[in-house]
């Protein structure tokens, strides 16, 4: 008996570590693993069935001189007795919920009909410690007691009557589970990659993108601030003449900046002393209005007899505008 249990529970310690990694990514990945079990369980079931029936026998003789009823008792009470001293201080009310029943449908659906009375405590003991290494931060002490005890209750009293099916589909189980978590790990490291990598190439265009603009933007300021102070350095470093000097330019346009300030002058003095009441802006938006071409082309007529001129000189000769300027030069001339 004693070199029967030692042989037992050295099994049980090496199967215990296998479905621990085993079981740990299909807890993390429950909703997941659940639609591929379906779909997996339905594909595989009709090829494990032949090899079930064929193994059956071979499994029930091999282990049956394994799983005697003091193993049982033994393995029942350690499992209870464990799972209440060591799982009181993990489980989370909500997250305890949700697992124990997701745990406890996919352990009726799928071990009920396989695990016989000795390997039912295997699996009860190797889902304990699953549970225990993979919840220790999440799970409240009150549903702890009530959970487990209800889980090993059930699947001791389901499992014994199924142990030949049971652990033929466990080991085809954890096959297909291992295969498909590798699957779907390799899926995720590939997104990851294609997401990271478009994120920082995005990053990478636009940090790029940003640093062309600004390095645009000062040359551009840079250089037209340099021209628009090289130019006024260059007529402000200009000395006048000390006396009255002939101008070489031909055109008017220094004569028409002359009578212009003349204007505004003139303009600016009656206007400050026929609104004394007015304020700055007002006596600015009046002059601006008094002093535009076409207002002084209207004053220029009815000052001056000029209309015989405009008809016959300055209108065949150019359009209404420029006839406009030149008679405001006019008025200008005559108000010297």
């Amino acid at each position: 008996m004693f070199c029967v249990q030692t042989l037992v529970m050295f099994c049980v310690q090496t199967l215990v570590m296998f479905c621990v990694q085993t079981l740990v990514m299909f807890c993390v990945q429950t909703l997941v693993m659940f639609c591929v079990q379906t779909l997996v369980m339905f594909c595989v079931q009709t090829l494990v069935m032949f090899c079930v029936q064929m193994l059956v026998m071979f499994c029930v003789q091999m282990l049956v001189m394994f799983c005697v009823q003091t193993l049982v008792m033994f393995c029942v009470q350690t499992l209870v007795m464990f799972c209440v001293q060591t799982l009181v201080m993990f489980f989370v009310h909500t997250l305890v919920m949700f697992c124990v029943q997701t745990l406890v449908m996919f352990c009726v659906q799928t071990l009920v009909m396989f695990f016989v009375h000795t390997l039912v405590m295997f699996f009860v003991h190797t889902l304990v410690m699953f549970c225990v290494q993979t919840f220790v931060m999440f799970c409240v002490q009150t549903l702890v007691m009530f959970c487990v005890q209800m889980l090993v209750m059930f699947c001791v009293q389901m499992l014994v009557m199924f142990f030949v099916q049971t652990l033929v589909m466990f080991f085809v189980q954890t096959l297909v589970m291992f295969c498909v978590q590798m699957l779907v790990m390799f899926c995720v490291q590939t997104l990851v990659m294609f997401f990271v990598h478009t994120l920082v190439m995005f990053c990478v265009q636009t940090l790029l993108m940003f640093c062309v603009q600004t390095l645009v933007m000062f040359f551009v300021i840079y250089f037209c601030v340099s021209a628009g102070i090289n130019t006024l350095i260059n007529i402000m470093s200009r000395f006048g003449k000390k006396t009255e000097t002939e101008s070489n330019i031909t055109h008017n346009e220094r004569l028409e900046f002359l009578g212009d300030a003349v204007v505004e002058f003139l303009t600016s003095i009656h206007l400050f002393h026929m609104f004394p009441d007015l304020e700055e802006g007002g006596l600015a938006t009046y002059r601006a209005a008094i002093v535009q071409n076409q207002h002084l082309a209207v004053l220029a007529k009815v000052r001056t007899r000029v209309d015989h001129v405009v008809h016959c000189v300055i209108c065949p000769l150019c359009s209404m505008e420029k006839g406009n300027k030149v008679m405001a030069a006019w008025l200008v001339t005559l108000c010297r």
